[in-house]
């Protein structure tokens, strides 16, 4: 286990002599709209880039067989997105995480930014790995430790920056000329290292997030389970205003639902068909729509599956659509409902309980014993 703070290799830099903890003032720049190599990952269902090229993420885990993660709806927090956007995440598992190819481009190298809303639940006490520049065989790297932000082995910044169960905006950013390492937490200075041995810069090409090393004194085990909904990477360290641009990205990333097929897909113009709508991302509905008219009556029955009645229309092709707070579902052809003239009124076909059942049987049985003892 490693000590709270601090040194603990004889080779390791003087933390107090290397580390600024001042908050520095930063002169608010215009944030530029495009960078020489970058990847944007939203987690929309996949772990490929917005860009068209860049690093497909790659799964990982260190202990034992392999568990991998999986998409999840989730809120993130007024703390970092004041709207608390419901998105898509990717909930990993503890000694589970990501890692980046880095070599299609290479975004992260001697000068890089990378930033990420992330959180853990629950949150181990001591160390959490957020970022690995070893290829997975050193303790050197970027962990949360006990709510602050740790540059092993330098030292700690920025306390309750990580509370449980709660994301966190953090960003670290270094100057290949300088050798400076910022680090923010939201678009707040936290401090300062000047990397002069090059400890914060891949070893290997891969970069490692969430998974601890799978070697060193401290190896597997300095991880926790979580949600990641963003990780931006950019060639280059940006000013503050760059990653107050970056946050509102991030934010703005919500995920509306989507409507993939109505069944039936018609019933007549007087309304009151019944019908199944799938998709996705149902939970929490506000509104079901008919073209421009709202649903007789819905039931989100799973974050897939809505029933609802339709309501009185005009004879003609409409779109149907679910509303929730990340927005309403885009029209397409899968979400079309046809009112037609003819089409018959959805009726329920009727049942019978185990009861009648019963009690059906013993009278066809009854039935059949009198017909034989009077054709005897």
């Amino acid at each position: 286990m490693k000590p709270l703070s601090g040194p603990v290799r004889g080779h390791a830099p003087n933390a107090h002599a290397a580390l600024s903890m001042l908050v520095v003032a930063v002169t608010l720049l215009v944030a530029p709209t495009t960078y020489a190599a970058s990847g944007t990952y939203l987690f929309r269902d996949t772990l490929a880039p917005l860009e068209s090229a860049g690093n497909t993420l790659v799964a990982t885990f260190n202990n034992g067989p392999f568990v991998n993660g999986s998409f999840v709806n989730t809120t993130i927090d007024a703390i970092v997105c004041p709207g608390t956007p419901t998105v898509r995440g990717w909930s990993f598992p503890q000694y589970g995480g990501l890692r980046t190819p880095n070599n299609s481009p290479a975004v992260v190298g001697g000068s890089y930014t990378i930033s990420m809303i992330v959180k853990f639940n629950p949150m181990r006490s001591g160390y959490s790995r957020l970022i690995d520049f070893s290829n997975s065989t050193l303790d050197t790297g970027i962990y949360e430790l006990n709510g602050g932000l740790s540059l092993y082995p330098v030292g700690t910044f920025a306390p309750g920056s990580f509370v449980n169960d709660r994301y966190s905006f953090v960003t670290f950013t270094r100057d290949g000329t300088t050798g400076v390492v910022s680090v923010f937490v939201g678009t707040t200075p936290a401090g300062t290292y000047t990397d002069s041995g090059g400890l914060y810069i891949p070893l290997a090409q891969n970069v490692i997030f969430l998974m601890d090393n799978t070697t060193g004194s401290a190896a597997i085990t300095e991880s926790s389970p979580g949600i990641i909904t963003y990780i931006k990477l950019i060639d280059t360290p940006v000013t503050a205003a760059a990653i107050a641009a970056l946050q509102t990205e991030a934010c703005s990333a919500v995920v509306a639902p989507t409507v993939t097929s109505v069944v039936p897909p018609s019933g007549p113009p007087a309304g009151g068909t019944a019908v199944t709508i799938t998709g996705t991302l149902f939970t929490g509905a506000t509104a079901v729509k008919f073209g421009a008219n709202a649903a007789a009556g819905f039931t989100v029955v799973s974050d897939t599956q809505i029933t609802a009645t339709s309501p009185a229309g005009a004879v003609g092709v409409v779109d149907v659509t679910v509303t929730t707070a990340s927005g309403t579902s885009a029209v397409s052809a899968n979400d079309q409902f046809t009112y037609a003239s003819g089409a018959p009124m959805s009726t329920p076909v009727p049942s019978l309980s185990g009861l009648s059942l019963a009690a059906l049987s013993l009278l066809l049985l009854a039935a059949a014993a009198f017909c034989m003892r009077r054709w005897r």
